[in-house]
């Protein structure tokens, strides 16, 4: 079952850097308050300060983000395990990132999930992650429907999944999606 889970919270999660990423640079922290000197014991002249000439900037908040995730098999409110699992992922990953919003939408293992794939792919308007099988890859790879995952991959996500899994991702010496 972890095998099956990983795989969408590994997605998920390079979804969430990669739209983090899109964010903007960071804004700093507000300095730490100084703290008085020691009580003396001789008298000290007092030292001439610079007023801040801006207070420093407020932390924004994360802009809210929707994502479009289509699923195989996926049914909603559906109690088989691959429905489960994917609840539990995503409602684990919200709970991580309350500012992404994400709805699944299920697609069956059938021809008619394939048109229904295609359909969105070929739109480029409601789907942002999605299922994809092995046959159909390097095609997506080709026609620069995919992202690229390799620099994002580490040598902990490598481990969690079998070679071969990383072979049948790859396309042209990238990785293309998660095993």
């Amino acid at each position: 079952m972890m095998k099956r889970l990983l795989p969408l919270l590994s997605i998920l999660i390079v979804l969430s850097v990669l739209l983090s990423a899109c964010g903007g640079a960071a804004t700093p922290a507000a300095p730490e308050p100084t703290q008085p000197p020691p009580a003396a014991t001789e008298k000290t002249e007092p030292v001439a300060t610079e007023a801040p000439t801006e207070p420093p900037a407020a932390t924004e908040a994360p802009k809210p983000v929707t994502i479009t995730f289509y699923q195989r098999g996926y049914i909603e409110g559906g109690t088989d395990a691959g429905t489960v699992s994917t609840d539990k992922a995503v409602q684990k990953f919200m709970g991580a990132n309350p500012h992404i919003t994400v709805n699944i939408v299920g697609i069956p293992w059938t021809a008619e999930g394939d048109t229904k794939l295609e359909t969105a792919l070929a739109a480029r308007s409601d789907i942002n992650v999605f299922r994809v099988t092995s046959p159909n890859l390097p095609r997506y790879a080709k026609q620069g429907i995919l992202s690229e995952i390799t620099p994002f991959l580490t040598e902990e996500d490598q481990a969690d999944f079998y070679e071969s899994g990383f072979q049948v991702a790859t396309v042209d010496g990238k990785v293309w999606a998660w095993p």
